[in-house]
């Protein structure tokens, strides 16, 4: 039996979630260039994972200038999901992008990326349930996943 090839694809059709990820969460993702993340997807039987987030990184930034990180979605199984889930694994993948991810002069964090650690998962498996079941309450915004904290997440800092 022969093997099915992943055929790959650039998405601008799933702009409009990193849009509106951005507008429910201003504060969190104020730094987010959105016009700089490359959008793809594949289709493919099997994945390991829905998205995944890259930096943009030396041969392909030569070649793709324009764009700083490139998110990977899983197509077969991305598309078929409700939107409030599309827009949680996009806010997950966004939270990867530090603070100076997108400004040159910055050598710490340009084109680099956040590792999650246990309590970045453990804040928004709070938010929105272990198996997502609150993941609806993704369109109340920031202020349902920062509860009553007053000051925004800023670099190094957890979420809470």
């Amino acid at each position: 039996m022969a093997r099915r090839a992943k055929v790959w694809r650039v998405r601008e059709d799933y702009r409009p979630l990193v849009k509106r990820i951005k507008k429910l969460f201003p504060t969190v993702l104020g730094h987010i260039r959105t016009k700089r993340i490359l959008l793809v997807g594949f289709e493919n039987p099997n994945s390991s994972f829905i998205a995944q987030i890259r930096k943009n990184a030396h041969p392909w930034a030569m070649a793709l200038p324009d764009y700083d990180y490139v998110i990977q979605f899983w197509s077969t199984r991305f598309d078929k999901k409700p939107k409030s889930y599309r827009l949680y694994v996009t806010l997950h993948e966004l939270l990867h992008i530090p603070v100076g991810g997108f400004d040159k002069g910055n050598r710490n964090a340009y084109r680099k990326l956040n590792r999650h650690d246990i309590e970045d998962f453990s804040e928004l498996l709070h938010a929105y349930g272990i198996r997502l079941n609150k993941v609806k309450d993704i369109y109340l915004g920031e202020k349902h996943l920062l509860g009553d904290r007053k000051k925004p997440k800023s670099h190094g800092e957890k979420i809470r």
